[in-house]
């Protein structure tokens, strides 16, 4: 087959067309080598990155809703998932629960999820919101280590309420709901409604708690002791203890010891002691005599909490000369700020740093401006307070003498005494009418 360029008799046409097709084969080459290229690249990311697969496999499971019926009545929240049709749902399994007093009736969607966080002065494992104060969260814990968990707590679950608008849940429990939050409906009943449980489905029973240990028995932490624990021996939990420093320490949280009948005899052990007024580690050795038991631990003590400032004073007052310049933007002025505010400031720890800080000089005005003052400890903790210093232009009292307008007449001062009754009543009141008059006075300020 003849090519149909040598067909052209023009010269300088064929060679455009030329040209153009070498440009167009180039390119063409080009694009296939960068496709080729960007293919193998992105299947060996897919073979590396952990990201990518969990993203897709984060889409994939959305095809799968979760609905969460809470009643406040039963202490109990019951699962429910959704099977294709989006107006039915079938019965999955029930939690054991502690609804709080201040959980309102309402359907919610869950939201931001959270791990160790401290709400109301205790500590919370898993946690997953599903208002703008309510959480539904693992129950209550005294620090924000798995061996510090609150045992009246642990105990609370389907038998008494707290007081906040949260909704307690087991470990294992509220870290379902935290690993399933992005794919959950919540719904909260009337206090007087209940849930209809399937009797072949349900299992409302937990594991009880062995004597002294701190720990969750349904916490899926690898170091958890109830899942280790043996006869005839201590068994501990993590291998070291972190306390915090000043804290009392529980020596016996983060074990659960058993003789060889298999009675626990964690509260029967004897051991040696730390102190918690300085950071530190220590190994503190445990003994059973009867069953001649032995074992031992670290215990460390460390200083994550910051100082707590407090300012005595809440309502601070600075008066400028005036609003010159001059008169405001002075270094003095904001030294005698800072100065006043600390005077007031005082820290709980000793040998702490303090630091008072505000606006520079050339934003000082009048009106309310932030002052702050951090203090930090030894170990590197900051603690802060903040308040705020109104400014103001002193009140100047003017001059003895005040200015009158033109044509304005001195205002008599009237002495006390007894006004004289005169004879003719009628002239008195005209006399007394054309007196009265608005009168005002104008004080001007010192300059």
């Amino acid at each position: 087959m003849r090519n149909p360029i040598n067909n052209i008799k023009n010269p300088k046409v064929k060679s455009v067309l030329i040209t153009i097709l070498e440009i167009l084969v180039v390119a063409g080459i080009i694009f296939g080598v960068l496709m080729f290229i960007y293919s193998k690249v992105n299947k060996e990311a897919d073979k590396t990155s952990g990201v990518a697969k969990q993203e897709e496999t984060k889409v994939s499971k959305k095809s799968t809703k979760y609905y969460l019926v809470v009643s406040p009545k039963q202490s109990v929240v019951a699962v429910y998932k959704y099977t294709g049709n989006p107006n039915a749902k079938t019965f999955v399994k029930p939690f054991l629960a502690s609804v709080g007093k201040k959980v309102k009736t309402a359907t919610y969607k869950t939201e931001s999820t959270y791990d160790w966080m401290k709400t109301n002065g205790s500590w919370h494992q898993f946690n997953t919101s599903y208002d703008k104060n309510g959480y539904i969260q693992s129950i209550e814990y005294k620090d924000k280590y798995p061996n510090t968990m609150k045992r009246t707590s642990y105990k609370s679950l389907r038998s008494a309420k707290h007081k906040d608008a949260c909704i307690w849940l087991t470990c294992n429990d509220a870290k379902w709901i935290r690993d399933n939050a992005y794919r959950i409906t919540v719904e909260v009943l009337g206090k007087k409604d209940s849930i209809m449980l399937p009797k072949n489905k349900t299992n409302l029973t937990k594991p009880s708690l062995a004597k002294a240990c701190g720990w969750d028995p349904t916490d899926p932490n690898k170091n958890n002791p109830y899942k280790k624990q043996k006869n005839n021996q201590i068994t501990f939990g993590i291998k070291t203890v972190t306390i915090e420093k000043g804290h009392k320490v529980n020596y016996l949280n983060n074990i659960i010891a058993k003789d060889a009948k298999g009675n626990v005899v964690t509260a029967n052990l004897k051991h040696n002691k730390i102190s918690t007024k300085k950071a530190g580690s220590k190994n503190i050795k445990f003994t059973y005599k009867k069953g001649n038991l032995s074992g031992a631990c670290i215990f460390k003590v460390v200083d994550t909490t910051p100082p707590k400032v407090t300012i005595a004073n809440k309502k601070f007052k600075f008066k400028l000369k005036s609003l010159d310049k001059k008169d405001v933007i002075k270094q003095s002025n904001i030294d005698k700020i800072k100065e006043m505010v600390r005077k007031a400031a005082s820290v709980n720890e000793p040998d702490c740093v303090m630091n008072v800080q505000t606006i520079d000089k050339e934003d000082l005005n009048e009106g309310n401006i932030s002052v702050v003052v951090t203090a930090k400890d030894k170990s590197g903790n900051v603690g802060a307070a903040q308040t705020f210093v109104k400014v103001k232009v002193k009140e100047d009292k003017g001059t003895k003498e005040k200015y009158k307008f033109p044509g304005q007449k001195k205002k008599k001062k009237h002495k006390n005494k007894k006004v004289v009754k005169r004879k003719n009543k009628k002239k008195k009141k005209k006399k007394q009418s054309n007196k009265k008059q608005v009168e005002t006075e104008t004080v001007i300020a010192e300059t």
